[in-house]
C-alpha cells in the first residue's frame, strides 16, 4: 500500500502539471479525482469531476465517478442524478443500473432497487455485484 500511496501522489503532481498548461485536459481532470477519490478527499474529486462535467458533459466515466463520492457523502439524491445521467447517455451500461440500485437500496427503497439489480442482470448476466445486492434484498425479505 505503501508504494500504491507513492506512486498515486507522484501521478497526482503530475496531473497537477498537466492542468497547470492545460485547464481543459478533461481526463487529466478525471484522473486526478480518482486518485483524491482514493485518498477520500472526496470534495476535492468531486471538484474535479465537476470540471470534467463542465468540459465534457457526457463523460460517462465522471457521472459514475462523481455519483459513487456522492455516495460516500451520504447525499444520495444527488448521486442519482448522476447514476440516472449514466443510464440516460448508455442505456446499455449495467453498472449504471447497479449503482442506481445501490443508491436506492441505501434509501430504503428495496423494491424498486430490486428492479435496477434485476436490469443490471438483463444487461450483463454474469455481473456479479448485481447479483449478490439481488440476493441480499430478495434475502431480507424473507
Amino acid at each position: 500500500m505503501e508504494k500504491r500511496f507513492g506512486r498515486d501522489k507522484e501521478a497526482l503532481e503530475c496531473y497537477n502539471k498537466v492542468l497547470e498548461l492545460d485547464k481543459n485536459d478533461y481526463t487529466a481532470w478525471y484522473n486526478k479525482g480518482n486518485i483524491l477519490k482514493e485518498f477520500d478527499k472526496y470534495q476535492k474529486a468531486l471538484d474535479c469531476f465537476d470540471e470534467v462535467l463542465k468540459l465534457n458533459p457526457e463523460f460517462i466515466g465522471a457521472w459514475g465517478d462523481k455519483g459513487l463520492v456522492l455516495n460516500e457523502l451520504k447525499r444520495n439524491e444527488e448521486a442519482l442524478t448522476c447514476f440516472n445521467e449514466v443510464i440516460l447517455l448508455d442505456p446499455s451500461d449495467a453498472r449504471g443500473y447497479y449503482y442506481k440500485g445501490i443508491t436506492i437500496m441505501q434509501m430504503g427503497i428495496d423494491q424498486e432497487a430490486l428492479e435496477c439489480f434485476e436490469k443490471a442482470l438483463e444487461i450483463d448476466p454474469d455481473f456479479e455485484p448485481a447479483k449478490k445486492a439481488k440476493k441480499e434484498i430478495l434475502t431480507s425479505k424473507s
